[in-house]
C-alpha cells in the first residue's frame, strides 16, 4: 500500500538474506511507515542536487531572479523546504 508497495517484495527478499524472519518481523513491528519512507527516499532535501536538476523555461538559470529563488529555498527550514518540493513536484518524497 502507498507510493513504496511495488519496493516492498524486492526489501523483503534482500532482508531475508541478512537477517532471520524472528529479526525481520522485530524489524517490522519497531518501524512506521514515516520511518521506512525514510529508509527509501532519504529525509533531506538537497537543494544543490534539486537546482542541478531544475529544468527553466522562459527564463535564464542565471537570472537574478533564479538566483533569489534558490537564495530562499536556502534560507527555508527542513520542513518548509519539504513542503515546497511538495508542492513544486507533486510528490510528498524525494524522487
Amino acid at each position: 500500500q502507498g507510493r513504496f508497495a511495488h519496493m516492498l517484495p524486492a526489501f523483503r527478499r534482500g532482508t531475508s538474506r541478512l537477517m532471520s524472519d524472528e529479526l525481520y518481523n522485530t524489524f517490522c513491528a519497531t518501524f512506521t511507515r514515516a520511518d521506512l519512507e525514510v529508509v527509501f527516499s532519504g529525509d533531506a532535501i538537497c537543494i544543490a542536487d534539486w537546482r542541478q536538476h531544475t529544468a527553466y523555461e522562459g527564463i535564464a538559470k542565471d537570472a537574478p531572479l533564479v538566483g533569489w529563488f534558490w537564495a530562499i529555498v536556502e534560507s527555508l527550514s527542513t520542513i518548509e523546504r519539504q513542503d515546497l518540493w511538495e508542492f513544486c513536484s507533486g510528490s510528498k518524497g524525494l524522487p
